[in-house]
């Protein structure tokens, strides 16, 4: 709250080092893919994220895969490209922590590096524009706030058309209709799925001890 943005980094280590660097507003995903759940826990404190996942070729396809549910759940923020082989831990010890935060503050908000990764890897071609506003489009429908999502639709377009984006504001208008959830209807729950389980803060402190000491179990049952 108080620095109204959470560093979101991939590992524990991570988090450790950039607290005992000042980075007190770390968080981590402990390695697994960003949820949305943990996302929502997010935004009871902050709307606004920085990822800075590891520099390598994972850090990067996971950074962007963790866009869509970010935006999703409504926050906005930037995603932080590292270095070739570095990751948050040893940026901090190499270059300092003044290093990261020009970073974060330098960095590329999240709607528009996403959209920019995407085009880099666009061939030109008709067919390649289509791929991208099919993989694009239905991540921007998401975006719960309509001015941000009417901002990232003429990115969007801008990008993929250039200075004929009113020639072709018509067919994409159409798609990203189409692809847009129904608006004040609740979602349909997936077979299968179920709620999320919130524990006490003692049943969870003592459920966290076990997953991380399993020899514990025999003495707690």
């Amino acid at each position: 709250r108080r620095e109204q943005m959470a560093v979101i980094v991939e590992g524990n280590i991570d988090v450790m080092i950039l607290h005992q660097a000042g980075l007190d507003n770390t968080v981590c995903a402990m390695g697994t893919a960003l949820t949305e759940g943990q996302l929502t826990a997010i935004k009871r404190f902050t709307d606004r994220v920085a990822l800075i996942f590891d520099g390598d070729s994972a850090g990067r396809k996971a950074a962007i895969k963790s866009v869509p549910p970010t935006l999703a759940v409504g926050l906005d923020g930037v995603r932080v490209t590292l270095p070739d082989g570095e990751d948050p831990d040893s940026f901090v010890r190499r270059h300092g922590v003044k290093a990261l935060r020009d970073l974060i503050d330098t960095a590329d908000d999240l709607i528009s590096g996403f959209i920019d990764a995407h085009i880099a890897s666009w061939d030109g071609s008709m067919g390649g524009k289509s791929s991208i506003l099919q993989q694009i489009g239905p991540i921007l429908a998401m975006i719960p706030d309509p001015i941000t999502r009417d901002m990232a639709k003429d990115y969007l377009g801008t990008r993929l058309f250039g200075g004929a984006i009113e020639d072709n504001r018509g067919p994409m208008d159409r798609y990203l209709r189409q692809v847009a959830p129904p608006q004040g209807r609740p979602q349909a729950k997936r077979p299968g799925v179920t709620e999320t389980c919130i524990l006490p803060p003692m049943e969870a402190e003592i459920v966290q001890l076990v997953l991380w000491y399993p020899a514990l179990l025999a003495e707690l049952v």
